[in-house]
């Protein structure tokens, strides 16, 4: 599964040699983007940060070549209860939390449905490779105060997920508003996915700089 994606991802990049075709066409922009994102099933908060270059090619059609950071964290086990006045104090125990953090390349194929204009409605989808790190364990075991070695509760964590780099995609939808002459603010929402099954979903603001 990883072969065909790694070659679309390889492909994507390679069109930065491509000279723009089918006459003079706007130029090209770097932008930063900030988004809201939320990672797996919708329960963990965090932020992605972009880093965007955007190359057309023709009046329509230009390629992003992107740079992301992501940020993510919650409560490792939210079914559990922090500190309950219920619970003798000697057995209370924090939660423990859960940070996962990760890097990103992608290119995305650009469609602008205004054409030869920075600004207006635009549709973006390509591969991207993800590399990840997370605080989560595979598995943990807590032992309560009713050890006789061990007077406090704990936790004991292992973690044996080597699975971190990982080839996706990614799916964006957004519309620009020209600021002034170099500059243009964007709204975007985007959808991404990799062969970890890492999902973020999210939305942000970007600001964007012509060259």
């Amino acid at each position: 599964m990883k072969i065909p994606l790694l070659i679309t991802f390889i492909t994507s990049f390679s069109l930065v040699s491509i000279p723009p075709i089918f006459g003079q066409v706007k130029k090209n922009q770097i932008s930063l983007g900030a988004n809201y994102a939320r990672h797996g099933s919708g329960d963990m908060d965090g932020i992605l940060i972009n880093l965007d270059y955007n190359r057309n090619f023709t009046k329509k059609f230009s390629v992003i070549y992107n740079l992301g950071f992501s940020l993510h964290g919650q409560k490792a086990f939210p079914g559990v209860i922090e500190n309950n006045s219920s619970i003798p104090p000697d057995q209370r125990t924090e939660v423990p939390q859960w940070v996962t953090a990760g890097i990103q390349v992608a290119g995305l194929l650009k469609y602008n449905f205004r054409e030869n204009k920075s600004t207006g409605l635009h549709l973006s989808a390509g591969p991207l490779l993800r590399y990840q790190l997370n605080s989560y364990p595979n598995g943990y075991n807590y032992y309560g105060s009713g050890n006789a070695w061990f007077r406090q509760p704990f936790y004991v964590f292992r973690e044996i997920d080597n699975n971190r780099l990982n080839l996706g995609y990614a799916i964006r939808v957004g519309y620009d508003f020209k600021a002034n002459s170099n500059r243009n603010l964007g709204l975007h929402a985007f959808l991404q996915n990799d062969t970890n099954a890492d999902l973020l979903v999210g939305f942000g603001l970007k600001i964007g700089f012509v060259l």
